[in-house]
């Protein structure tokens, strides 16, 4: 049987049993969260958050020279919203970068690095 540790507990006023219900300070345990997979979306946003910090580009200047509203910008960096190609290669020219470098970034920060070794070389 597990033992649960002083952090994983919670007090809970209401206690339910099969008998009666009554008000009673119990000890509850907190329920797990379960762990979401990355998407596309939030690694992008760590792509484009890394290179923008590397460079030493702050979000207001990346805003002014891409032409994006600031709440898209962060947004983007949070994860909430998946960039058009079109806003991908006006951001990556914004950064003085290319939208395959953002791209090939966001395939490793995924690890598919290994899917675009088996598609078809483009001569």
């Amino acid at each position: 049987m597990k033992t649960s540790s002083a952090t994983d507990l919670y007090y809970s006023l209401w206690y339910y049993s099969l008998h009666r219900s009554s008000i009673g300070l119990r000890m509850q345990q907190h329920r797990r969260r379960r762990a979401t997979p990355k998407t596309a979306e939030d690694c992008f946003g760590e792509v484009l958050r890394e290179l923008r910090k590397d460079l030493g580009v702050t979000q207001e200047d990346l805003e002014f020279k891409s032409g994006y509203h600031p709440t898209y910008i962060g947004q983007l960096e949070r994860g909430q919203k998946s960039p058009s190609l079109r806003a991908i290669m006006r951001i990556a020219g914004a950064l003085n970068a290319q939208g395959s470098e953002l791209i090939r970034r966001v395939e490793t920060h995924l690890g598919l690095a290994h899917v675009r070794s088996r598609l078809p070389k483009v001569p």
